[in-house]
């Protein structure tokens, strides 16, 4: 029963999780075959078989819903990217498989898709923050910062944090440059391995 299922509020129950994450998975193919915009929430919850009532037990908004799409996929890419790096045997095979992963990431139709929509939303600040894209990114600079540590011992600490930050900002940029329609960079693979190189002294 739907009306017994929400009204107990209970985000930590099987029930309402499943809910949750079928709430979720409905609005991504929506988002992804027919725009953020062109979306609904009552088209979400027709997808579900829920109420627009159930809907807004579970999310405060279309935004709502998206932010936590994106902070779920992005996140969980990062997540993903860590353990890899762990696999690596050299600092040079690490930032190989660095750039390699970027680069399918920033080709990846479902990666322009949402971020496109991510970027839509955040110059109109309609987004909150994002707590698995702030902790994994996290993470994700000090594991930079570890393999500096680990293989480049003429660096000062000042440097390694820099560098690692440097790196950071650089490798996000390049991932999602296919992306950001505001920025349009331009990265040509080899020469953009080459500075991320040069910043290790390799």
């Amino acid at each position: 029963n739907e009306e017994t299922e929400e009204n107990t509020m209970n985000g930590t129950s099987p029930k309402y999780q499943r809910t949750h994450e079928e709430l979720k998975k409905q609005a991504l193919d929506l988002f992804l075959s027919k725009g953020y915009e062109a979306s609904s929430i009552q088209e979400i919850t027709h997808k579900t078989g829920l109420s627009v009532g159930a809907f807004y037990r579970h999310f405060a908004s279309k935004e709502a819903i998206f932010a936590e799409i994106w902070d779920d996929y992005a996140g969980a890419n990062i997540e993903r990217t860590l353990k890899e790096v762990e696999k690596t045997t050299s600092l040079l095979s690490a930032m190989d498989y660095l750039l390699a992963e970027n680069e399918n990431f920033s080709k990846n139709e479902t990666t322009n898709k949402l971020y496109a929509i991510y970027a839509s939303l955040a110059v109109s600040q309609k987004l909150d923050t994002f707590p698995h894209i702030n902790q994994s990114s996290k993470k994700y600079r000090q594991m930079l910062y570890q393999l500096i540590k680990k293989y480049c011992a003429d660096f000062t600490e000042e440097e390694a944090i820099t560098t690692a930050n440097a790196m950071h900002c650089l490798m996000n940029t390049y991932s999602m440059r296919n992306a950001d329609a505001f920025q349009a960079f331009h990265f040509e693979r080899n020469a953009f391995r080459k500075c991320i190189l040069t910043l290790l002294r390799l």
